[in-house]
């Protein structure tokens, strides 16, 4: 089953501790899975010949709506997908022996695939 990439995160580690320090899009938001609206009594009469069209005549057609935009605020980027971005920058540093190879986790049917990188005791990098 192919899923669809909502976001791309970039976590760095240091002394300080891990960081999100970059993301796309700027406020991913999951789409709810197999959700569909129950389409009213007179939609289901007047679009009886699609099925689909009927199960989303009620939904709203301002393609901005359809994420989930809301209003931004001064804690704009403490959230992403319904986690601090504190939370995810700790969860997603792994241990230096995970590093350059695979990494997958998932949590609350969010799949989180990277691949971590670190430096080597001799300065150097390699992927």
């Amino acid at each position: 089953m192919s899923e669809t990439l909502l976001a791309v995160l970039l976590v760095t580690s240091s002394a300080k501790g891990s960081s999100l320090v970059y993301r796309w899009p700027p406020h991913p938001a999951t789409r709810p899975r197999l959700a569909r609206p129950l389409p009213t009594h007179d939609a289901t009469c007047v679009h009886a010949d699609n099925p689909w069209r009927a199960a989303h005549a009620s939904q709203p057609s301002n393609p901005c709506n359809e994420y989930g935009q809301h209003e931004l605020d001064i804690h704009e980027h403490d959230e992403l997908l319904g986690y601090s971005a504190e939370f995810l920058a700790s969860l997603l540093c792994p241990h230096s022996a995970m590093c350059h190879q695979k990494f997958e986790l998932v949590v609350d049917e969010l799949a989180f695939i990277g691949h971590p990188v670190c430096a080597e005791e001799d300065g150097g990098w390699r992927f």
